[in-house]
């Protein structure tokens, strides 16, 4: 078996990093290009309007000296900017190169603008010096300037990488934690699928005898449910409306077990069902209910789901007619307590990695004392197709 030669997700976000780092834009050449354009008519303007002049003209070999400088200079610019986004910004020897690299733009900027002059400014009497013997003279005095102009050059080439670089640390940084985020919720997704699984095989183990029809729809439910669960889509938001309707086929399967003795009723308004809320959010908070509810009543057992808007939060209850919780309420940062288990701290974790401080779970009795009340609290967003209609209450029940 050959190895496995694919790149790592870390390796690639280096290389995306890099690539965004080195590679310039067509914009950042354009402005770069429009810099030294303005550059070169400063400096026409500038020995235009300079006092020791007679006369407001230039002469060409003015204007093509300036030309000469500012077109070497927007190629060397691009070339400068991208040897400093590939170096590294804590290396001395890097540093080094790119002076070395910004002295020879200056050298080959002088020679050039050198010979401009030297071709439209001839010495008197014809005769010329060489390049090597006008370096010490005028020639000297334009080299140091574009040596300073090569130096302003380096910095900025170097400002640029670290600036972008730093951006695109931002930008790994923030896809790292929304993939370890997706990858907590995940986790947490997977450690439901299991619970709820073993659950509801049991009750289908205790009713094969009873009613074999019963289990037939069961298992009919159940495998919906899981095609979802690995087939359906891996956004961590669903619409609320969509919600109920997996909630519909868990209740399916409850109301087979408990044959005829649960009611679920769901008062949701119609205008809520296109609010996101976490996919699979509602069925723990229903399975707890029927496990330390309805289980310990000896007659009908009732859930009532309810979902309401407070400001910008959307509110979410399930209140059942069991005994109520032993514990008045589920413990925010603990997640214990008598009804507190896998369900509801599996809910309260996927609240808390969704919308951080902005969640709330509290488990509570009754307002009239009797029977529990999980309350949800999330901020209020809807979907993308979000539409307007009137209010209905959605009956669960068989």
């Amino acid at each position: 078996m050959s190895p496995d030669t694919s790149p790592t997700p870390e390796a690639s976000l280096a290389s995306d990093v890099f690539v965004e780092t080195t590679r310039l834009s067509g914009a950042e050449v354009l402005r770069i290009a429009a810099f030294w354009g303005l550059f070169a008519a400063v400096t026409l303007v500038n020995r235009l309007l300079d006092p020791r002049r007679s006369g407001l003209t230039l002469q060409p070999g003015e204007i093509w000296l300036t030309v000469v400088q500012c077109t070497l200079w927007t190629i060397a610019t691009v070339c400068i900017f991208w040897l400093a986004a590939r170096e590294s910004e804590s290396r001395a020897a890097d540093l080094v190169k790119l002076m070395l690299a910004g002295a020879l733009a200056a050298f080959i900027s002088t020679a050039a603008m050198d010979m401009v002059r030297e071709s439209f400014f001839p010495m008197r009497g014809g005769r010329s010096r060489g390049f090597s013997g006008r370096l010490f003279g005028f020639g000297g005095l334009l080299l140091l300037n574009q040596l300073v102009i090569a130096m302003g050059v380096v910095a900025a080439g170097m400002a640029r990488s670290y600036s972008l670089r730093l951006r695109a640390r931002r930008a790994q940084a923030v896809l790292l934690q929304a993939q370890l985020t997706q990858a907590r919720l995940d986790a947490l997704r997977r450690q439901l699928d299991p619970h709820f699984l073993f659950n509801t095989l049991n009750a289908v183990s205790a009713l094969v005898e009873r009613d074999p029809r019963g289990v037939r729809r069961m298992l009919s439910q159940l495998s919906e449910l899981l095609r979802y669960n690995f087939d359906g889509p891996d956004e961590a938001e669903i619409t609320l409306g969509s919600e109920l309707e997996l909630l519909d086929r868990y209740v399916d399967i409850m109301q087979i077990r408990f044959m005829g003795r649960l009611d679920v009723e769901a008062r949701v308004n119609e205008d809520l069902k296109d609010a996101m809320v976490p996919a699979l959010i509602l069925q723990p908070l229903v399975e707890n209910s029927i496990r330390h509810g309805v289980e310990q009543v000896s007659g009908s057992g009732e859930i009532i789901i309810e979902g309401e808007l407070h400001g910008d939060a959307l509110v979410i209850r399930v209140r059942d007619n069991g005994p109520g919780p032993a514990n008045l309420v589920l413990a925010q940062d603990s997640g214990s307590g008598t009804r507190g288990g896998v369900g509801l701290r599996n809910v309260r974790d996927r609240l808390v990695q969704l919308y951080g401080s902005q969640q709330s779970l509290t488990l509570r009795r009754g307002d009239d004392g009797t029977g529990a009340v999980a309350e949800v609290r999330l901020p209020y967003r809807r979907s993308s197709g979000a539409r307007s209609s009137a209010a209905a209450p959605l009956r669960l029940d068989a």
